[in-house]
Order: structure tokens, then sequence, then C-alpha cells
């Protein structure tokens, strides 16, 4: 599998990767992996990026099928819980790997 990524946000309310997959799915890795970086966005931005822009779709664009997969972030985070989620993703990246965020 060859796999090139390319993130990018596109009028600060779309947050997408780019793929270059031998295969058209979405795995619970790719899930995974657009919400590690939308929650590196919550925790510290992206360079660039204003702040407090309102990012509101995760998504991934399968260049080789000319597809793009989405998700709307408020059918799977609830905004009253995702602040715990945040203090947990930073414990276990402060315990798994020393990193302090």
């Amino acid at each position: 599998m060859k796999r090139v990524v390319i993130w990018k946000v596109i009028k600060n309310l779309f947050f997408m990767e780019v793929m270059i997959l031998s295969r058209l799915e979405f795995s619970r890795d790719y899930f995974n992996q657009l919400m590690g970086y939308y929650t590196l966005y919550k925790i510290g931005g992206i360079d660039g990026m204003k702040k407090r822009a309102k990012i509101n779709r995760l998504g991934i664009y399968y260049s080789r099928y000319a597809k793009l997969y989405y998700i709307n972030l408020y059918d799977i985070i609830n905004p009253r819980t995702f602040p715990g989620f945040i203090k947990w993703f930073k414990d276990k990246a402060t315990e798994r790997h020393k990193l302090h965020l």
C-alpha cells in the first residue's frame, strides 16, 4: 500500500487528509488519525491558521479514486464531553511518550 499524507484545512471549516491508497476503504486507523489531528489542533492549533477557526468536518480525499469521504464532527463529538477527552489525550501523551501538551 502506497500512502502519501497531506493534510490541509479548507476555508477553516474542513480538515482533510489526501491519501494515495491501493484500496478505497475507511478504517478505524484512519478515523483515529483524523481524530488525533483534530485533537492536537484543539490543544495547540495549526501553524498559519487562525486559532479559533471552527472546523466542522473531518475528511479523507482518496486521490486514486477521486472520492472524498467526510464526517460531520458534531455527529461524532459531544461538545460537553470532548474537553474530558482532550484531558485524557494529554495525560496519555505524557504517560506514554513523555510529551507535555
